[in-house]
């Protein structure tokens, strides 16, 4: 009996090949095979929102090819990615080959080695149309959205888009410009003090705090706090340029304790890999841009330079482990790390996640032949995941902390002290840790302030957003989904929306227009809460717990009611006197001078100097 099973990457067809016999052909279908036209919306709204599904060029043959492959099989294994995009694939090959004297069965593999290949064919079912119904309804969400968003981006320039996704995207990286330009910079005052138990010598130092619990003070702030502790500095305090420290010596110098509190505490490892957290570490660690770290993870994953898939799927929001993996992780570490175990291994679901898959892991830890092969970055981002998976595993690193605070009555200096108990997966991860000696201080012990320092430091704007800082608040937020966490980043750069420099993510002109546009029609559609929750709408979907059509009239409704609404351009905004078609936009430079733009840059180059308005 011959038997077809289809999967989407050829290099993946390579590795499944190898387990399967000759009674099976494996091919692939190269990713999707239809979508929605590109010449037109290719939705029909009065119909119910029906889809217009057209073949991806190429794709007809590839379909064609199939259904010759067809004449001698007649069981068909749809095996394409585990996840929504995966089972739409699945669903319309389906619907393309489909014969009524074959059989058609899903298997959905979350690794890919001999053994998970043989169990999900035994497995086998039936095509999930709840998950196709929620890409369907996404994949036509993103074109109403786009279609409607994009032709008022069209005056400036050539394929513009927006969308429900990436438009609130680039709102923070210009939001976070916009923070940056209009910061001003002051100087901050904070006060560290020298105390000495003479009884034993012990020297200790704390930080003062005040009622409020602030710790860092402005000229006036600190001014009364010297006051206060009776000191003059030896040269005016307010030149401290940033960086610099006063040492000055205290007259009344007798201080006790007045709290005092030694507690233990565990910080836990951090669980294994999921797809943001991967993205995030990779950057961090190794540089890897997004878009190369989900690259290199779907080689692994697919075995391309391997005998077998080396990792499990990588486009997962699940930390959780099955038992299986967890036993035979926990036998490596016994063999291989001399470090205890978590007896209480901590694999949580977050919340508003779908536990469709597994954490990414590997999928063997033994055989070190199986990674020969690999380049020199599959290597390193493997040896990420690997030690990762392993740490989640390992005991929390235990410690004693002692905190108090020290006053001589009008004024409190808070201190706080760390000894480590036992390291625990800090030693696997060489992690330092903190060992300080612990004073035999209790209330009413008196002490003496041998010294205070004045520190000086320079108040700073909000950093750029890096790319791993995005996929951070795009993860919080609950905004895309670990597999458009890349490609968000990407049409952004490919639109020239914004621009990276030295790691740094900063909109360029035409980005600041195309948010400013955006924003000023269809504010409420590209908000946080609005667009996070578009993605929990989506899961509810995905389980039949929500209708698709229902939630796409609802969102169409509110995007006809903003396409209606009129934006009103502030009376003080001036015609461009160079193109006559733009208008003269106030801006800030980093040198904070005042600068009019044209709105069409850049299209239009016309900029002028508030003294040539």
């Amino acid at each position: 009996m011959k038997k077809l099973f289809i999967v989407e990457s050829p290099s993946k067809a390579k590795t499944i090949s190898k387990y399967l016999g000759k009674d099976y052909k494996v091919i692939a279908s190269f990713g999707h095979l239809v979508d929605l036209p590109s010449s037109h919306l290719g939705v029909d709204i009065l119909n119910n929102f029906e889809p217009e599904w057209e073949f991806l060029k190429g794709k007809k043959k590839i379909v064609q090819d199939i259904i010759k492959d067809l004449k001698d099989i007649e069981i068909v294994y749809l095996a394409t990615d585990p996840d929504r995009e995966g089972e739409a694939i699945s669903f319309h090959i389906h619907n393309l080959i489909n014969q009524k004297n074959k059989k058609f069965y899903r298997i959905r593999l979350k690794e890919i080695t001999s053994d998970a290949v043989l169990k999900s064919i035994k497995e086998g079912g039936s095509i999930d149309l709840k998950l196709v119904d929620s890409q369907t309804t996404r994949r036509i969400l993103d074109r109403i959205t786009g279609y409607s968003f994009s032709p008022i981006l069209w005056k400036f320039g050539k394929n513009l888009s927006a969308g429900r996704v990436q438009s609130p995207v680039l709102r923070w990286i210009c939001e976070r410009e916009k923070e940056i330009i209009q910061f001003t910079k002051e100087s901050l005052f904070s006060i560290e003090g020298t105390f000495i138990d003479k009884l034993t010598s012990f020297s200790i130092n704390a930080k003062y705090k005040n009622d409020d619990n602030k710790k860092e003070f402005k000229s006036n702030g600190i001014k009364n706090i010297l006051k206060l502790l009776n000191v003059q500095p030896k040269q005016e305090f307010i030149n401290l340029n940033p960086g610099e420290s006063i040492v000055m010596k205290v007259p009344n110098s007798k201080f006790t304790v007045l709290e005092i509190k030694e507690f233990k505490k565990k910080d836990y490892p951090p669980p294994p890999f999921i797809t943001s957290s991967l993205q995030k570490t990779a950057y961090q660690a190794l540089k890897f841009s997004p878009t190369k770290t989900m690259k290199l993870a779907q080689n692994l994953f697919e075995g391309t330079n391997s005998s077998r898939g080396l990792i499990t799927y990588l486009r997962t929001d699940s930390t959780r482990v099955i038992p299986s993996a967890i036993n035979l992780a926990l036998e490596y570490i016994s063999k291989n790390i001399p470090i205890p175990i978590n007896p209480l291994f901590r694999s949580k679901l977050k919340s508003g996640k779908q536990d469709a898959h597994e954490a990414i892991r590997p999928t063997e830890l033994n055989d070190k032949s199986l990674i020969s092969n690999l380049t020199n970055d599959e290597r390193k981002l493997y040896d990420l995941i690997k030690n990762r998976y392993l740490t989640s595993f390992l005991a929390p690193h235990e410690k004693k902390i002692l905190q108090g605070i020290l006053t001589d009555g009008k004024n409190n200096f808070e201190f706080r002290l760390e000894a480590s108990i036992h390291n625990g997966f800090k030693d696997f991860a060489n992690i330092s840790v903190q060992n300080d000696q612990f004073p035999n201080w209790k209330i009413g012990t008196e002490v003496q302030c041998k010294e205070v320092k004045l520190h000086c430091r320079e108040s700073s704007p909000p950093s750029r957003y890096k790319e791993s800082g995005i996929i951070d608040k795009m993860e919080k937020t609950g905004i895309g989904r670990p597999s458009t966490f890349a490609s968000t980043l990407e049409t952004l750069y490919k639109r020239n929306y914004i621009l990276q420099k030295k790691g740094e993510l900063l909109p360029t002109p035409l980005g600041e227009t195309i948010n400013q546009e955006i924003n000023g029609r269809f504010s409420e559609l590209i908000s946080d809460e609005f667009s996070s929750t578009m993605e929990r709408e989506l899961d509810l979907i995905s389980v039949g717990k929500k209708d698709g059509i229902g939630f796409l009239r609802e969102i169409y409704d509110k995007i006809q009611i903003s396409l209606k609404t009129k934006v009103v351009k502030k009376t003080e905004e001036k015609q461009c006197p160079l193109c006559k078609e733009g208008y003269l936009k106030q801006k800030l430079s980093r040198e904070k001078k005042v600068y009019w733009l044209c709105s069409k840059f850049p299209y239009c180059e016309h900029a002028e100097y508030a003294n040539q308005a």
